[in-house]
């Protein structure tokens, strides 16, 4: 028994010193943090854009007014034309009465089809402005029946374009001129194409046929070319556009402006690099209408955004199971001819998001900061400081993936982040099986994250942590973390972890602090419901 106690007691010391070994003092481990974030936003520029400018209504020669009677579709595409011939500009969606009049009512430029920008376009809002899309399937296939390509969950697919698109741009622009009067808005018309969306799938269903948006999964895992994979047909491929998906592009700026209702996910850019989005107010309850979803990305700023969301507020991603994991062939598309750095050897869907920056974002309504869960090809270098939710979220910081999808997700910094209350899910989760396979091989892989300052003041669940039998979540250290009440019985449950070291982390009072390292196979990884 003495034998027994002296090697457990070598064993503990010995996990003790590892992690002493590993660990960085606050003031280095902030040092690091501050460094990371300098080092994203010193190649962080806002596009440049020349000062040419067209008032739209002045163009179109039709005023906006509160009712939206003029369809400014044409109006809108014909503008963009002459800026771009022009070597670019702003289009200005002016007030009527002048941007520096102290009372104003909301003039609407109503717009039946998607607005598809071209580099070195800015599109600029006055205050009280909304820019309302109507619904309309038909009318969101500008380049005809072939589509326009874009990313559906992590998938690559021709269909319905994006209310707001721009593919292979530069210096490209959402801006609010500011002064008085309440934020633009931009509507996207959401309840409608859900109206559209839910039927649909539910009609498919009772023919006994796969609902679209599965189907297209299993398209994904059939490797197909992407010129193949062509979803137009209005009364029965039932995927809803995101309000705004640059693909392709850099030197992106999004600021001043507020989203409301996206059919979809809402600003989504996609295999990009160089964005900003500062200033924004996300207000979404339709289905799926995630804030920001920045896949397959590099150098991303997320600054000042209100989320108030049906879905995640913040989801960074990198695509879905095989075509994440060895790219979807681009023969015969657009694609084929780009020089670019997110396409290799003739196929695309392979690039991690990395290198970016979510700070003085405040959460509400479903889960806050996520990464994944179509987060095959990884994520890297991630800085998550200074952010609140002092109002209900679903849950917390929540890192997500399963057996079907893999990725590395790794390099991520989380520092100080209030939360008033987590309703229905944990505070801090990291779960490896997302959809409950436990069969594939692909197993997603944790590491080397760190999470300080995080405070609580309820939470349905405390800290959950889970890895695989042969991927380990591995270094995670969470520290000076205070969880004050958990209504559920979980308040830290772990398994397949490595080196989970908790430091001053206080849950209903019990301080939990340690060096965690276990592998109970007898206890199954749960699925995150």
């Amino acid at each position: 028994m003495n034998k027994l106690k002296n090697y457990l007691l070598i064993v503990f010391v010995a996990c003790i010193l590892k992690a002493c070994n590993n660990k960085e003092s606050p003031l280095e481990m902030d040092k690091k943090i501050d460094a990371g974030i300098a080092d994203i936003l010193s190649r962080i520029k806002e596009p440049v854009i020349p000062n040419d400018t067209i008032i739209l209504y002045k163009f179109a020669g039709v005023k906006p007014d509160p009712y939206g009677t003029h369809d400014f579709y044409l109006d809108i595409k014909n503008a963009i034309e002459e800026l771009s011939k022009r070597g670019g500009g702003k289009l200005y969606f002016a007030h009527t009465t002048g941007k520096d009049e102290w009372v104003k009512t909301t003039e609407v430029y109503r717009v039946k089809g998607p607005i598809q920008l071209k580099s070195n376009i800015e599109l600029c809002f006055d205050p009280n402005i909304k820019l309302q899309f109507e619904f309309d399937p038909a009318s969101y296939l500008p380049d005809g029946p072939e589509g326009t390509l874009r990313r559906y969950e992590g998938t690559m697919l021709y269909s319905f374009c994006p209310l707001i698109y721009a593919f292979n741009c530069e210096n490209i622009a959402l801006t609010s001129t500011g002064k008085n009067g309440a934020m633009p808005i931009i509507h996207g018309d959401g309840e409608r194409w859900v109206q559209w969306h839910s039927p649909g799938e539910k009609k498919r269903m009772a023919e006994g046929r796969t609902m679209a948006y599965k189907y297209l999964r299993k398209v994904n895992e059939s490797g197909s070319p992407i010129k193949d994979r062509v979803f137009t047909n209005v009364n029965d491929d039932f995927f809803r556009p995101e309000l705004f998906l640059p693909l392709m592009s850099k030197n992106i700026l999004v600021e001043g402006i507020k989203f409301e209702e996206s059919p979809f996910w809402m600003l989504h850019p996609v295999f990009c690099e160089n964005v900003i989005f500062r200033d924004v107010w996300l207000d979404g309850q339709m289905v799926n209408n995630d804030g920001i979803d920045p896949e397959g990305c590099i150098d991303v700023l997320i600054e000042n955004v209100v989320f108030n969301t049906h879905d995640d507020n913040i989801a960074l991603k990198s695509g879905r199971d095989r075509e994440a994991r060895e790219g979807a062939p681009i023969e015969g598309t657009e694609l084929e001819n780009l020089d670019s750095k997110f396409i290799k050897n003739g196929r695309i869907g392979t690039a991690k998001t990395e290198n970016v920056v979510v700070r003085n974002c405040m959460f509400k309504n479903h889960y806050a900061f996520c990464i994944g869960s179509e987060i095959a090809a990884g994520a890297k270098n991630v800085y998550v400081v200074d952010n609140h939710a002092i109002q209900d979220v679903k849950m917390g910081i929540f890192l997500k993936s399963n057996r079907t999808r893999g990725g590395i997700i790794e390099d991520i910094y989380v520092r100080n982040f209030q939360i008033n209350k987590v309703s229905s899910h944990d505070a801090i989760c990291i779960i490896s099986n997302y959809d409950g396979d436990s069969i594939s091989p692909y197993p997603p892989k944790f590491k080397n994250i760190y999470i300080e300052g995080v405070r609580v003041k309820s939470a349905k669940r405390g800290i959950r942590i889970y890895g695989w039998y042969d991927a380990l979540v591995e270094n995670v250290t969470i520290k000076n973390v205070t969880i004050d009440e958990v209504e559920g019985e979980q308040s830290f449950v772990h398994n397949y972890v490595e080196n989970l070291v908790l430091d001053q982390v206080i849950i209903e009072g019990k301080t939990l602090d340690g060096v965690y390292n276990k592998e109970d196979r007898s206890m199954p990884v749960p699925r995150q419901e």
